[in-house]
């Protein structure tokens, strides 16, 4: 009777136990909007006298994070592959041009205006190699016979022939500020 009244026990305690330690399965949601970024940067020091300057390489990796528990079951749908996507350039000097320019609007500036004050400056005196790589690039990215024709506006050509020409005083009307005074010293 005692092997009988133990197993009992036993069987009722485990019954007990276990429908306590049964919960729900938990998630972990976030807030509309978040990420997680991953980031790598290598950082290479530049040899300037009396200054701490570093050339920063980064790569940055963006993840959206679960909004809705239903994220966790239900599979994400893929992007169709595409031959005509894979060969689409995403970073082109038109691309560039309309960033910048948006970003000196939001700034209260005339963004195309002050764009083209840019290019003609760029032009006019070219940056020279006390600039460094960032002048390099600079100079690149605001030359636009630099790099083959992608039918941007007539405008941008003519702003770098008047740069070459010394001929720059044309865009101060629509921008009196100049960019590169504004990044430069």
């Amino acid at each position: 009777m005692k092997v009988f009244f133990v197993i009992f026990l036993t069987i009722s305690l485990a019954s007990v136990f276990s429908a306590e330690l049964k919960r729900s399965k938990r998630t972990l949601v976030y807030p509309r909007g978040s990420v997680i970024t991953f980031i790598v940067a290598i950082a290479v020091p530049l040899d300037l006298p009396n200054r701490s300057v570093f050339n920063s390489f980064n790569f940055a990796a963006n993840y959206g994070v679960p909004t809705n528990v239903t994220h966790y079951t239900r599979v994400p749908a893929r992007f169709p592959f595409t031959e005509a996507r894979s060969k689409r350039n995403i970073i082109t000097r038109r691309w560039f041009y309309r960033m910048a320019s948006n970003y000196l609007t939001r700034l209260g500036l005339n963004g195309t205006g002050c764009l083209l004050r840019a290019i003609c400056e760029v032009s006019e005196s070219p940056l020279d190699d006390g600039n460094g790589l960032h002048g390099d690039l600079l100079q690149i990215i605001l030359t636009p016979s630099s790099s083959i024709d992608e039918n941007l506006p007539k405008a941008f050509q003519e702003a770098e022939i008047k740069g070459r020409m010394q001929n720059c005083d044309d865009y101060i009307n629509n921008c009196p500020k100049s960019v590169l005074d504004m990044i430069s010293y």
